[in-house]
């Protein structure tokens, strides 16, 4: 990646029977918005540079699919991690998946994720394809559900 932050979009990926999704509606916004894909995967500490091969392979090539450049992290606070990257990214919007939100519970990485990024956007996509942001200024808890992903 460049040492000068250009804008762009960020992709969080986790896991990839669901990172396609999280990557196609990336690819959307940034052709919307004409701004370059980047795609961050955050592996814990302990896993070391040999943790997860297959699904890092697949991220790769996914990523490369799309048009993106992937950036593999490995940090135990992942909030704090992507929040670091997002800044030195240029994010302009960041795409991630949302947990528990469809069932009632807060999604804890997006609202810690807002916390040290308030002035990103965000926008998380459940598994039924419904997406859901979060913009600045407004309160973390607050989601703002759009049309699915499709």
């Amino acid at each position: 990646m460049n040492k000068k932050a250009t804008e762009s979009i960020l992709v969080c990926v986790n896991h990839p029977d669901f990172s396609k999704e999280l990557i196609a509606y990336g690819k959307r916004l940034s052709l919307e918005m004409n701004l370059p894909l980047q795609i961050v995967n955050i592996q814990p500490s302990a896993n070391g540079y040999c943790a997860r091969g297959h699904e890092i392979e697949q991220f790769y090539r996914q990523s490369k699919d799309a048009g993106a450049e992937l950036t593999i992290l490995f940090d135990d606070d992942f909030a704090a991690a992507t929040a670091k990257f997002a800044r030195k990214a240029g994010a302009k919007q960041i795409v991630t998946q949302l947990f528990n939100g469809e069932s009632g519970g807060p999604d804890a990485f997006a609202q810690s994720l807002h916390s040290l990024v308030p002035t990103i956007p965000i926008s998380m996509v459940s598994v039924s394809g419904k997406i859901y942001h979060i913009y600045p200024n407004y309160r973390p808890g607050i989601f703002h559900k759009t049309p699915s992903a499709g």
